[in-house]
């Protein structure tokens, strides 16, 4: 329970708000999802609100560096709650009709927590502290097999919670079925969280990049797949980024098992800024283009993604 309480407001504000962009992405309607983000909750407050399906729920409030945390819990008796900071949202609607067993606040965001200990507010609570991998876990067992949360996928969850622009090739990594764009884009902008074209894209070309390291162009082949749909990208990547294609459906960018670190990166480095912490042993960058359909990508051994970027046809 105390990693939760040690991190800083604005720390747990961006986890939460990560949170919700990932339940958006695995569920385009709201009554699938067990977190959501109301950043209107109330004037300069803004709510992560959870639900389990059993009648258990969660509010977590956040006003400027304050918070307030609201739990009800079936199984837990009921108790009084009047702390005097955030009586409005303890005594208000809809804490007043959900109930409440637990509460927790702190005013100011060195301030001290303040509250009642529960049992259950480890398992509500774990899962905005540990970040990654207690998500993985959580949403495994709750989505069934809707999302593609391989390794691959699980570092595009990582770049969630560091508030990565989101872009259509990690979600489709996530959710490769996934193809309510216009839903997400609204629900990104409710969030507050950057996007990297996620709406309308018509009159561009989309990139994504990759390194990683693979035994032989054989394996790399096998293992990545590879969309394109434009003759433009085709000629700026082969003219000044030296791609090979196997066949119309599948490309390989620089495969050098020689040469480490990979060459002509100072041609990815001009749209995408710093990637000097590409791992020294990668022999391989793999270009994505235009994911604009449900697809998968599919790698073996240690891939690293480095970014997207659009460009006018």
């Amino acid at each position: 329970m105390g990693g939760f309480f040690t991190l800083s407001t604005p720390e747990l504000r961006r986890r939460c708000q990560a949170i919700a962009v990932l339940e958006a992405i695995a569920s385009p309607e709201w009554e699938g999802r067990r977190y959501s983000w109301n950043p209107s909750w109330d004037d300069g407050e803004q709510v992560l609100e959870g639900r389990d399906g059993q009648g258990d729920s969660l509010l977590i409030l956040f006003q400027d560096e304050s918070m307030a945390i609201n739990l009800f819990s079936m199984e837990d008796q009921l108790v009084e709650v009047i702390p005097g900071a955030f009586e409005k949202f303890f005594l208000g609607e809809p804490v007043a009709t959900l109930g409440t067993t637990s509460y927790w606040w702190r005013v100011g965001n060195g301030g001290d927590w303040c509250g009642s200990p529960t049992t259950d507010a480890p398992d509500w609570l774990r899962l905005i502290a540990d970040g990654r991998d207690s998500y993985l876990d959580d949403a495994e067992d709750y989505f069934d097999d809707s999302l593609n949360y391989t390794r691959a996928a699980s570092a595009i969850v990582s770049l969630i919670y560091d508030f990565t622009p989101l872009t259509r090739d990690m979600v489709l990594a996530l959710s490769p079925d996934f193809d309510d764009w216009d839903q997400l884009a609204a629900d990104l902008e409710e969030i507050g969280y950057p996007a990297g074209g996620i709406g309308d894209t018509k009159g561009q070309e989309r990139v994504s990049l990759w390194t990683g390291t693979f035994a032989s162009e054989e394996e790399l082949e096998k293992y990545t797949a590879m969309v394109y749909t434009s003759d433009e990208a085709q000629s700026v990547f082969m003219s000044d980024f030296d791609i090979t294609y196997y066949d119309e459906d599948f490309a390989e960018a620089i495969y050098d098992p020689e040469q480490s670190p990979i060459r002509n990166l100072s041609y990815v480095e001009s749209f995408l800024g710093d990637i000097s912490g590409i791992p020294s042993d990668h022999n391989s960058v793999i270009a994505v283009y235009n994911l604009d359909y449900p697809g998968t990508i599919r790698q073996r051994g240690s891939v690293t993604f480095l970014g997207s970027f659009s460009f006018e046809r």
